[in-house]
């Protein structure tokens, strides 16, 4: 069954099956294999805490998500 959301395609059958597989998500996603992602993941934690600037001002948090942290997080 395909429902259309803000027009994006969304078949509800295949989210229903694979929606919450991640690493497979995120491996088609950033253009990885699952080892690949499985390397990242371990650290992929402290990467994105190393990169956080502490007590950043509300108005900055959008900011720094898209620019600094990216596709990262």
């Amino acid at each position: 069954m395909d429902q259309s959301i803000n027009s994006i395609k969304v078949d509800l059958d295949e989210f229903l099956r694979s929606g919450f597989n991640l690493k497979s998500h995120l491996a088609s996603y950033l253009n990885l294999s699952i080892d690949q992602v499985e390397k990242h993941l371990p650290n992929g934690a402290n990467v994105l805490a190393s990169l956080h600037p502490g007590n950043c001002n509300t108005n900055e948090v959008s900011a720094f998500y898209e620019d600094t942290v990216g596709t990262a997080h």
